[in-house]
């Protein structure tokens, strides 16, 4: 075995550790009894909450596939989302859960063809998107409710002048991106380093500042593709809503602290600690449910019933693999399993 994928296995492994001690903390500190927590949700608010949730993996994969249209990569629909809910079954075995990013660049060369190299750039420009529009719905929740600045304790007035920052630095890196064709000094310099690259990268790079110019060219689909992440994000708030009222314990806790409560979790998930952001999410959704006076039973369950649709949702992900794999040749199957992207 390689040492690379060694080293990948050990740090799977270390990470479902720590996973495993954040949500057992989350149980512990709550009291939770893991036997009455499915107990204690109403099953039909349960399934209407998985719906939801599915719904905004839905609008995500639809995002993509507006994104990969723009930049002129056309692929089917149907192929989107079946790579959408592949990625989203890898995104459980990878830390911060970006597995499924990895896994969409090997499905892509097979399906992208010679537009490979732009695909490639929609996958990380998706992933800027999505996280772009989880920084501004957290805006927007504090937007909702400016008093809770005020009126908050330490430690959540504290959390919000870290969204507030993240935000700024999020705006200044989007102005950044636009600008960067009016930064003459940069380019010039841009321009002289791609020259001295070999032919073969010299291309894909080209294509790829190509690819970026007709984004950067079009600031209305931008914007569409960041309303699209923002209601995404919101579909993910509503479920977790969902699973309150159907739990109970949560009558202390309004709709834009679910609605920043689930971001900034959501947000710490996507830090490249645990797979999946298992664990991190969970305790950072408890304590956040607890800064809003969501009763001890509550803030235990819910970010425990919140990751089971995650992973019935990766589930479902992993069905579409099996169906992919039975309808791949056999030396395609091959190829899919554990390699790594191309450079």
């Amino acid at each position: 075995m390689k040492r690379s994928n060694v080293f990948k296995a050990i740090r799977t492994i270390i990470g479902f550790l720590v996973a495993f001690y954040l949500i057992r903390f989350v149980i512990v500190s709550n009291d939770v009894n893991l036997r009455e927590v499915w107990e204690l949700v109403d099953n039909r608010l349960l399934f209407i909450a998985f719906i939801v949730y599915g719904l905004g993996f839905f609008v995500a994969a639809v995002r993509w596939h507006f994104l990969l249209h723009y930049i002129q990569v056309f692929l089917p629909m149907a192929v989107v989302i079946r790579l959408a809910l592949i990625g989203q079954f890898f995104n459980l075995f990878v830390p911060g859960g970006v597995g499924g990013d990895l896994i969409k660049m090997i499905y892509l060369k097979k399906d992208a063809g010679d537009r490979y190299p732009e695909a490639l750039l929609s996958v990380l420009l998706d992933r800027v998107l999505g996280l772009s529009g989880l920084l501004l719905v957290g805006l927007l929740a504090v937007a909702m409710n400016p008093s809770i600045m005020f009126h908050s304790s330490r430690e959540m007035q504290a959390i919000l002048a870290v969204v507030i920052l993240a935000g700024v630095a999020q705006l200044v890196v989007s102005i950044f991106f636009v600008a960067w064709p009016y930064l003459g000094k940069f380019g010039h310099h841009m321009g002289s380093i791609q020259e001295r690259l070999p032919g073969k990268v010299k291309g894909v790079l080209g294509r790829v500042l190509d690819a970026m110019s007709l984004l950067r060219s079009g600031p209305m689909m931008v914007i569409k593709l960041l309303l699209m992440a923002m209601v995404g994000h919101a579909f993910a708030t509503l479920a977790v809503w969902i699973i309150g009222l159907g739990m109970g314990g949560t009558s202390e806790v309004n709709f834009q602290e679910y609605l920043l409560a689930t971001q900034l979790s959501n947000l710490v998930g996507a830090v490249p600690l645990t797979p999946g952001g298992l664990g991190g999410r969970d305790l950072s959704l408890s304590f956040l449910l607890k800064l809003a006076g969501a009763a001890e039973e509550a803030r235990g369950a819910i970010p425990l019933v919140v990751t089971g649709l995650i992973v019935a949702w990766s589930a479902v992900g992993g069905l579409a693999l099996l169906w992919e794999k039975k309808h791949l040749p056999p030396q395609d199957r091959e190829k899919t399993e554990f390699e790594e992207p191309a450079e």
